[in-house]
C-alpha cells in the first residue's frame, strides 16, 4: 500500500476565507470613514469607498457560495453588514453641512480653534 502524502484528500481551510476578508475590508472601511482630516474635511470619508465596495462583493460572492452548499453565511452576512455601514457613515458624512463636517473633525481630531 502506498502511503499518501501528508494533507492529501484534506480540505485546505475553511472555505470562509472571502467572508473574513469581507469583515476585515468592513472594519479597515469603517476606521477609514470615521478619521477626521482637518484639511481634507470633505474627502477624508471618500477614501473608505474603495475598501468598502470590496468588502461588499466579497461578503456576497461569499454568502452566494456558501448558500450552494447549505453552509452557515454568518461571516460573509456581518462582512456585507460592515461595509454597508461604513458605506451609510460615508454618505451622512459627506452629504453634512460643511459646518458640521468641520466640527467633526475638530472636535475627534482634538482641534479647538478654527483657523
Amino acid at each position: 500500500m502506498a502511503k499518501q502524502p501528508k494533507g492529501a484528500g484534506a480540505k485546505a481551510g475553511s472555505g470562509n476565507d472571502m467572508g473574513i476578508a469581507s469583515v476585515i475590508a468592513g472594519i479597515v472601511a469603517l476606521i477609514i470613514a470615521l478619521i477626521p482630516m482637518c484639511d481634507m474635511i470633505a474627502f477624508s470619508p471618500a477614501f473608505a469607498f474603495a475598501p468598502a465596495f470590496v468588502g461588499l462583493i466579497l461578503g456576497v460572492i461569499n454568502v452566494m457560495m456558501r448558500g450552494e452548499e447549505n453552509l452557515p453565511k454568518g461571516v460573509g452576512n456581518a462582512g456585507i453588514m460592515l461595509n454597508i455601514a461604513a458605506m451609510a457613515v460615508m454618505v451622512i458624512l459627506l452629504l453634512a453641512p460643511p459646518e458640521m463636517q468641520w466640527e467633526y473633525a475638530c472636535l475627534a481630531g482634538g482641534l479647538l480653534a478654527r483657523p
